[in-house]
């Protein structure tokens, strides 16, 4: 393969961004899959209840890898597994105040890093070619 292969130099950007976003969550001690759920629990936690079933369905992942990671943020204090009345059974994920805030402290710090890939653009028309390019590439592997 030669160093113009388009699949070469989007997995190393890929990674140089993995990288980064995961030394970002790792400064505020969590991971980022850990970071997604809070994420998650933020954006939907707030308009109704959300429980592990959700969260394994919308990820596409097993249930004992949601409940291991859930346990860890159960562990540092980054959510509650609360008791529903209709059925106790069923446990609601509440994100904490420790929670909320070590999402918004990553959040933050990623967003930074989003503004400044931006800034690899010229303008707003670049960016926008660009983001097309890369929907174009994904739909022909999708093809593939």
């Amino acid at each position: 393969m030669n160093n113009d292969a388009i699949g070469k130099m989007l997995h190393r950007v890929e990674n140089q961004i993995h990288r980064k976003l995961d030394n970002i969550a790792a400064a505020q001690g969590i991971t980022v899959v850990q970071h997604i759920i809070l994420s998650y629990l933020w954006e939907h936690g707030k308009k109704r209840d959300v429980f592990q079933k959700e969260i394994e369905q919308v990820f596409d992942v097993r249930r004992s890898s949601v409940s291991n990671v859930l346990g860890l943020l159960e562990k540092k204090n980054y959510i509650q597994r609360q008791s529903v009345s209709a059925d106790a059974r069923q446990k609601r994920i509440c994100l904490t105040e420790d929670g909320t805030k070590v999402y918004l402290a990553v959040r933050k710090e990623m967003e930074t890093v989003e503004r400044s890939l931006n800034g690899a653009f010229a303008d707003e028309q670049e960016r926008k070619l660009f983001m097309d390019m890369l929907r174009r590439l994904s739909a022909r592997v999708q093809d593939m």
